[in-house]
């Protein structure tokens, strides 16, 4: 008589993992269109809030595209500017392109999530700031407190 064998419950796991992993699946492709929805919003808010601004229009030109850039923030950025809100993001135009390192905070009068309080053009070795830190646009990063020199013993000669 031959072995019978039951199948019939690995059919069942298998059946099972393969609805948990098509559910994976699916919540994180959710979460990355979500994400870029967002990137795209903050993207056409950013455009929008420097679009006429006079750093911009002397190095860039009119805005063409404006695009974040997750790979090179660690590049350009501290981390204290990054628990800071700050984002890099890459922008071209009609004259040039660049980088823009922005902080951007959620202002709930203005009814936007990405207005942006202080920042710089990077376009090469160069750096241009795009607001003078006595405007006192937003809420800037605390100063810090720089560190002291270590003290160097006299020579003993």
């Amino acid at each position: 008589m031959a072995a019978h064998r039951n199948t019939r419950g690995v059919g069942w796991v298998g059946g099972c993992l393969i609805v948990f992993v098509i559910g994976v699946v699916a919540l994180g492709g959710l979460g990355f269109l979500g994400f870029q929805k967002a990137m795209s919003q903050a993207s056409e808010e950013i455009a929008a809030q420097l679009h006429d601004h006079p750093v911009i229009l002397q190095h860039i030109g009119e805005i063409t595209e404006v695009e974040q850039q997750l790979t090179k923030g660690p590049e350009h950025l501290t981390t204290k500017q990054i628990e800071n809100g700050w984002w890099l993001w890459s922008i071209q135009g009609s004259k040039g392109s660049g980088l823009l390192k922005v902080q951007m905070i959620t202002d709930e009068e203005a009814n936007t999530a990405f207005k942006i309080v202080d920042g710089e053009l990077l376009m090469g070795e160069e750096s241009f700031p795009l607001f003078k830190k006595k405007e006192g646009l937003g809420k800037p990063e605390k100063p810090t407190v720089p560190e002291k020199p270590a003290e160097t013993p006299p020579d003993p000669k």
